[in-house]
């Protein structure tokens, strides 16, 4: 990676992570359930939502189509990265699938779907100023009593800070994923130096090098306390449900979140 990290910032450099041919075969190929969290989630709104018009955000290759379209056959879905749009047209040839930004998702009317779902820590990805950007367009574009769920990388868990001479218990229990990290060690420590110059930990959020695609993108992690703030802020009910990524369990305001890698939200928006 030959230009300087600080000119280009988070956006172009996890563009560029995700239209490699590797990152695109990974994710063409990847199906079902992210973690045993988004099951939880989702399966916490099935029966409110069943039917209801659904907006899947950061819709990538596809993963999410089939599990949001057994909710709903009113399904639209966007993507921010345009080699990604295309694989998910190329799987699903009746699904309306267009390129999109989180952040402006000023296509759609106010009020126009019962779920938005922004999955895979897809709100991660961009700055922290622009997550606030995200919140208000998801929650414009429900309708009333809509629920927006998301995933968010735990700035108090496991992986904040990790380094690729970081060894995690699953690296040890999964040989496979041991040898792919240390095959990757060489180019993972390259971007890994190169990247960090955009670390920034401001106590209860950061941006931080993150370890996903051999250390190639730049990615945004928070405290829940800070998240279900900002969720209130922008007008979310005061009642967010929370699951915990690795055991689906419900997460609550006062548990320990240090062994939680991310955390999966279902927002709703109130219905006055």
């Amino acid at each position: 990676m030959a230009t300087d990290a600080f000119d280009i910032g988070p956006d172009r450099i996890n563009q560029a992570a995700w239209s490699e041919t590797s990152t695109l075969r990974w994710f063409s190929t990847f199906e079902g359930w992210s973690d045993p969290g988004e099951r939880a989630a989702v399966s916490s709104v099935v029966d409110e939502l069943r039917g209801a018009p659904i907006l899947d955000v950061g819709v990538g290759a596809g993963r999410t189509t089939p599990i949001l379209r057994a909710l709903s056959d009113n399904y639209r879905a966007i993507d921010f990265s345009p080699a990604m749009v295309e694989i998910c047209a190329r799987k699903y040839p009746n699904v309306h699938v267009d390129f999109g930004d989180a952040r402006n998702l000023s296509r759609f009317a106010d009020g126009s779907f019962g779920l938005v779902m922004f999955s895979w820590n897809g709100i991660d990805a961009v700055s922290h100023d622009d997550r606030e950007l995200v919140l208000r367009e998801a929650f414009r574009v429900l309708r009333p009593g809509g629920v927006f769920i998301f995933s968010s990388h735990n700035k108090l868990g496991p992986g904040h800070g990790e380094t690729p001479w970081s060894i995690r218990r699953d690296d040890v229990a999964h040989p496979r994923r041991l040898v792919h990290k240390i095959r990757g060690f060489r180019r993972s420590l390259s971007n890994h130096r190169h990247l960090r110059k955009l670390n920034r930990d401001e106590g209860a959020w950061s941006m931080m090098n993150a370890s996903a695609h051999d250390f190639a993108i730049v990615i945004h992690y928070t405290t829940l306390a800070l998240q279900l703030d900002a969720l209130r802020h922008v007008g979310f009910d005061e009642r967010v449900d929370v699951f915990d990524s690795r055991r689906g369990a419900p997460v609550l305001e006062s548990s320990d979140t240090r062994r939680m890698w991310w955390f999966h939200f279902v927002a709703r928006r109130p219905m006055t």
